[in-house]
């Protein structure tokens, strides 16, 4: 499986297939993560939109400026324009948004290292003040009165972060430093006007990109982040830029962010020493004791054992599995699977079910846990399997 972190398509459609094409992305094993702005401008804003619908349980996705604009149309509080027209013209149109809107301002994977957010995070949230603040905007977006909030939200931009403003005003700022902001002084107040690269002669006014700030609070992850094609691709210690302007005669551009053998490792290290990876970062220089030990797990991977082997489990829907020889990885595509069978089972209002070939239990479990009055018969002609599935269902019993 790859991890690949994508930056502002805004409807170049064409691109962003060639793109998908070259990095060899399989939406059944791989992940995408895209840093906003989908649509707009480009031609194939429409056709945007309903690739990465078709795959949506294979991608995370942060709302960008232009993103925002097209709700708003949708809800007639902005005006359209030809390039996102044809998505408020589609039959598709009302699905499209409604998916649109659930999702998030910021994302993060501490496992990976990175989180993401479309124009960055303000130099006056940590991370967990960011993640606040992202839920409490997102929560109204996709709320009953997402159009009456989302109206306020375009009155003007909040330059400051302010405790004890207005909530509107609040949320504005939120909404302002994910989705728009590039430059900021040094006490922190936000510029919404500049546009171009940073410069020595805005740096001599006392501008400089948000991730430039002095007193910058921590964030601990590196931070993926587009919306300024000006800036372009540009990486360091603490962000990653992928805005490249594919939109403007560039390109479109790619990072793989799982790292490959270098992330395995480092997963290996944190089972190693009975943490998450999160501690290694805390804790990079500390030293590591039984060395042979963790060879030990380097050897057996580079045997081509698969990681879930080695430590015994796999991250499925919302749970992990245990797992072992014996039994099959669980797999993306069964998640889509199991969101179909629950379909059926509320529909049809099932009270019984069963599994032939309960494999690692990732089947029966997720079910069992959706619906607790559901009776699930799950069966193997293996001893492996059903005893991998009952030490799971012990565990989350």
């Amino acid at each position: 499986m790859a991890v690949w972190a994508i930056g502002d398509i805004q409807g170049c459609y064409k691109s962003f297939r060639e793109l998908l094409e070259k990095i060899e992305f399989n939406p059944k094993e791989d992940k995408l993560w895209i840093a906003g702005d989908l649509v707009n401008r480009g031609e194939g804003s429409l056709e945007t939109l309903e690739y990465l619908y078709s795959i949506k349980e294979s991608v995370h996705i942060v709302l960008g400026n232009h993103d925002i604009t097209l709700i708003a149309a949708y809800y007639g509080i902005k005006k359209s324009n030809p390039t996102i027209d044809p998505i408020l013209d589609s039959p598709q149109a009302e699905k499209l948004i409604n998916w649109l809107r659930k999702q998030k301002f910021l994302h993060v994977d501490y496992e990976l290292g990175f989180c993401m957010a479309h124009a960055g995070i303000s130099p006056e949230f940590d991370l967990g003040m960011a993640m606040m603040y992202a839920k409490s905007v997102e929560e109204k977006l996709q709320g009953e009165y997402a159009s009456t909030w989302l109206e306020k939200m375009f009155k003007h931009g909040i330059r400051r972060f302010n405790r004890d403003a207005s909530l509107v005003d609040i949320d504005r700022y939120i909404v302002g430093t994910f989705t728009r902001m590039r430059f900021c002084y040094g006490d922190h107040r936000l510029d919404f006007d500049q546009k171009g690269t940073p410069t020595d002669v805005l740096r001599e006014k006392g501008l400089k990109p948000w991730f430039e700030c002095e007193k910058r609070k921590d964030i601990d992850l590196k931070i993926i982040f587009g919306h300024w094609s000006t800036l372009g691709f540009y990486q360091d210690e603490d962000v990653l830029s992928l805005d490249t302007g594919c939109l403007w005669g560039g390109t479109l551009t790619a990072a793989r962010i799982d790292s490959g053998p270098q992330y395995e490792a480092e997963l290996l290290l944190a089972y190693h020493l009975k943490q998450d990876r999160m501690y290694l970062i805390t804790h990079d220089r500390d030293e590591v004791l039984d060395v042979e030990g963790f060879e030990t797990l380097i050897q057996r991977r580079a045997a081509n054992e698969p990681y879930e082997y080695i430590v015994g489990e796999a991250s499925f829907y919302d749970i992990y599995l245990f797992v072992e020889k014996g039994v099959l990885i669980p797999r993306p595509e069964t998640e889509i699977l199991i969101d179909l069978v629950a379909e059926i089972i509320e529909k049809e209002d099932i009270r019984h079910i069963a599994e032939i070939g309960v494999g690692s239990g990732a089947i029966s479990v997720v079910l069992a846990r959706k619906f607790p009055l559901l009776k699930v018969i799950a069966t193997d002609i293996c001893d492996v399997p059903l005893k991998v599935a009952q030490k799971t269902l012990r565990l989350l019993d």
